[in-house]
């Protein structure tokens, strides 16, 4: 995501406040843990992209996006890695090259 993007900003901040609102009368009304809605918005968040991609697909559109599912994953999972805190340079976080668990 470029930070320079005035659109991408307005995006970001947009979206961020709808996030906090809904996860906030989530947990204060509800009995998940702050991960299970967590995990419930990311799943959100992935029919989104879904939907999206299948729309490009039957459709096309004038924006020039190709779906490509797993390397558009891996950028949604870059950008939620940065924005966690999370250290990307931790090997057992490289999922692209990480064994699925027990094939190790």
């Amino acid at each position: 995501m470029s930070k320079a993007d005035p659109a991408q900003d307005w995006l970001l901040k947009r979206a961020q406040l709808a996030l906090n609102g809904s996860y906030a009368e989530v947990v204060s009304n509800t009995s998940l843990t702050p991960l299970e809605a967590l995990e419930a918005m990311a799943a959100a968040l992935g029919m989104l992209y879904r939907d999206a991609a299948e729309q490009h697909r039957q459709n096309g559109c004038v924006c020039g996006w190709a779906p490509n599912g797993l390397l558009d994953v891996l950028v949604l999972q870059r950008e939620l890695m940065r924005h966690c805190g999370v250290d990307d340079d931790d090997e057992l976080l490289d999922l692209v090259l990480a064994a699925p668990m027990g094939h190790g």
